[in-house]
């Protein structure tokens, strides 16, 4: 039987391996990107101190991901829907 500390330290090992694989492959998704000539474009970008803090959306392609909407004030489901499907809008135009 197992004692706990091999027990966390094989879920850290495997965590760790996972970790490593998703960013190599967000590294082969960028590398296979410019093979194809494909141009990934950052769009709505906020600075803070002339550092990159956030986008709001991001192209591939002819993919648009946008970032993560929510409505933070009072107010009941239908105004909350109202509110993201205007901004998801906004950052679709924009794109």
């Amino acid at each position: 039987m197992k004692n706990q500390n091999t027990e966390r330290r094989t879920l850290l090992k495997k965590g760790f391996a996972m970790a490593a694989t998703f960013f190599a492959g967000l590294a082969g998704a960028k590398t296979m990107a410019n093979d194809k000539e494909e141009v990934i474009k950052n769009g709505n970008v906020v600075y803070d101190q002339d550092a990159p803090l956030f986008s709001g959306h991001t192209t591939l392609g002819n993919m648009v991901f946008v970032a993560g909407k929510g409505a933070h004030f009072e107010g009941d489901i239908k105004a909350h829907t109202d509110h993201v499907l205007k901004e998801l809008e906004k950052e679709l135009i924009k794109a």
